[in-house]
């Protein structure tokens, strides 16, 4: 019997946990909503390059970690974290390239001038990804002691030793 493979992305990098379509889903980065642009917003690049970052950030994270993007355990985390990377690098860009122009009585028109929007969600998506991220930390690590920390009272039953059918430690 052939085995159908069914890619999940175009680009292979993010085959496996998250697609480009997870982010540009929630961010709408499509082209019929992006009716200046006609056109998508960020490149497959750059969503696989903050996604990359997202995921160097959550390992950096106390207790540290080596995870890949293959490997990562929750496509929500992953999902904010990389918005919350890719409207840090369109604040960036907005802010670079600014300009304001007024023409006689017409109000002012704006190229570029939405930094303090940009700025806003990615303050939103990285304060809601650091908390995701510190939830998730810290749950991981108490899961990791349950079973791993000693006790005296470990070798010790009711019903006696192994040894002798006596009660007592074995």
């Amino acid at each position: 019997m052939p085995v159908v493979a069914t890619p999940v992305s175009s680009t292979g990098a993010l085959a496996y946990q998250i697609t480009l379509d997870d982010i540009r889903g929630v961010m709408l980065d499509f082209p019929q909503y992006n009716i200046l642009l006609d056109d998508v917003q960020f490149t497959p690049d750059e969503i696989e390059r903050a996604v990359r970052l997202a995921v160097d950030r959550f390992n950096a994270m106390p207790p540290r970690t080596g995870l890949t993007v293959t490997g990562f355990p929750n496509r929500y985390l992953l999902v904010m974290a990389s918005i919350s990377l890719l409207s840090l690098g369109e604040a960036c860009r907005q802010a670079r390239n600014q300009v304001t122009y007024q023409a006689g009585d017409v109000a002012p028109v704006g190229i570029d001038d939405k930094f303090a929007l940009w700025t806003q969600l990615k303050q939103w998506a990285h304060a809601e990804s650091e908390r995701a991220f510190q939830r998730w930390k810290l749950q991981d690590n108490l899961e990791a002691c349950f079973g791993g920390l000693g006790s005296g009272y470990r070798y010790t039953n009711t019903y006696g030793s192994f040894n002798s059918g006596s009660p007592g430690i074995y």
